[in-house]
């Protein structure tokens, strides 16, 4: 059995040819002894990965590594490290915002760190999510989610508030514990209540990511 290093061998291909350089791979070279690709294309790197994840026994046989390029005194240098979980677990930033809104939902935590981003989170999230289900921005969208008009206009204060800071007042001051775990049970029995079937499937992937971990 040979041994395949492939470098990123997408780099100039469109979306179609993409699938089939996968395609190729996973039904060609399954059988190497050893398999090395590198690539900076996310898209086929989450294809890769979730082929290799597949596999029977994928830990023993599988490594995911990333190279980190960084310039130092006008000389670039490159170290080897293993792939972030974030990389590893998850194949958007919608999926990784999903994550840590139901982390916190949870296990709430006072770690002024997920206090203070928290607002951010759940706006990016929404307006992904609004965007693709309605085809609105965020204000529409969130009309359309939340029927109870007191926990609309709770969430909506509790992100344009706290996600678009202003002011030497306002950024001094952290997120109530309260506050955050009310605006997040809205949210999500929301998104749980109006499209169940995503919503299963963005727990899925979250449960799977902390059983990867």
């Amino acid at each position: 059995m040979a041994i395949v290093f492939i470098d990123d061998p997408i780099s100039s291909l469109d979306s179609a040819h993409l699938y089939n350089t996968y395609a190729l791979i996973a039904s060609k070279l399954s059988n190497c002894r050893q398999l090395f690709i590198s690539t900076h294309n996310l898209e086929f790197f989450n294809l890769i990965k979730e082929w290799m994840k597949k596999m029977k026994r994928y830990k023993e046989k599988c490594g995911f590594y990333l190279v980190e390029r960084i310039a130092k005194r006008n000389e670039e240098m490159a170290h080897l490290r293993n792939l972030p979980d974030t990389l590893l677990n998850y194949k958007s930033e919608y999926h990784f915002l999903f994550s840590k809104i139901k982390s916190f939902d949870e296990n709430p935590s006072t770690d002024f760190d997920s206090l203070y981003q928290l607002p951010n989170i759940i706006r990016r999230f929404l307006e992904a999510f609004v965007g693709f289900k309605y085809s609105q921005g965020l204000k529409k969208g969130l009309e359309l989610l939340i029927d109870d008009e007191a926990q609309r206009i709770k969430v909506d204060k509790f992100l344009n508030n706290l996600s678009h800071q202003t002011g030497l007042q306002r950024n001094l001051i952290f997120n109530d514990l309260s506050e955050c775990e009310s605006v997040v049970n809205i949210v999500l029995n929301a998104i749980g209540t109006k499209d169940r079937e995503h919503y299963k499937a963005l727990e899925n992937v979250y449960y799977e990511s902390k059983s990867n971990s």
